[in-house]
């Protein structure tokens, strides 16, 4: 039976920072160390961070990891094109206003992209990025190696089975956000399906239920789901989004 401790998870969540420029306001989670790392989400998940963010204050950097734009507490978009680009400018106002001129970057997803913008936008603020599960819509190398031909394979066979939700909410997400709003069993089933697909394994080990629970609720008790499904349409709209990055405007890994 699946069981969530809702309330004190809610408690942990708020027990954290906010902050509030103008025209957006994510919440962002914040350590109490120097060193300033900032750490970017991705869709669905609202709290990859969260024990990840006491390893790295315990090794001495100061966290923050700012929800996207739209997604659980973090405010909707008052206006159209909250892209890849303006959110990178947008946290990386968070990072000057809190100080810090110099900084490191970590993303996944949609955080990886957020990130790459950053190291495009703004290279003279990173010490260093930092980018996993790099999306594979990047245009492929001219003369692509043995290695890089079966991994060009494999992404293109992983987009036909696993990628037509990303089509869906990159298209119509209004259309399904209606529907997911409307029903927390579609919602649910829509999110954890996901999750199941993304796992290597049993879904209670990789991502424990207690998680998924509380993920599932921030969801409803916020009805941001169609918001946070928005981001597809922005970044597929945003001209030069599959423009590859480039390595040499700082150190990335």
């Amino acid at each position: 039976m699946w069981h969530s401790d809702w309330p004190q998870t809610a408690r942990s969540f708020f027990a954290r920072a906010n902050w509030t420029p103008s025209g957006s306001a994510p919440p962002f989670d914040h350590g109490d160390r120097i060193c300033p790392r900032v750490l970017c989400n991705y869709w669905a998940d609202h709290f990859d961070y969260l024990e990840v963010i006491p390893r790295l204050t315990a090794a001495g950097f100061h966290v923050m990891a700012p929800a996207l734009p739209g997604y659980g507490f973090s405010d909707r978009s008052a206006m159209p094109d909250m892209n890849g680009t303006r959110i990178a400018d947008l946290f990386t106002t968070l990072m000057s206003e809190l100080g810090y001129e110099r900084f490191l970057a970590h993303g996944s997803d949609w955080g990886s992209l957020v990130v790459d913008r950053m190291r495009r936008q703004h290279p003279e603020r990173l010490l260093v990025v930092h980018i996993s599960n790099v999306h594979s819509n990047y245009p492929p190398p001219q003369d692509p190696t043995p290695e890089e031909q079966a991994f060009l394979g494999q992404a293109q066979g992983w987009n036909f089975t696993e990628g037509a939700y990303a089509m869906v909410q990159g298209t119509k997400p209004q259309t399904l956000g209606y529907g997911l709003n409307d029903s927390p069993a579609g919602l649910a089933s829509w999110i954890v399906e996901k999750f199941r697909s993304w796992s290597d394994g049993d879904l209670e080990q990789a991502y424990g239920f207690d998680g998924l629970c509380a993920n599932l609720t921030l969801y409803w008790a916020t009805e941001t789901i169609a918001s946070s499904m928005r981001l597809y349409a922005e970044v597929f709209a945003e001209a030069g989004c599959e423009r590859r990055p480039s390595a040499a405007l700082c150190p990335s890994a």
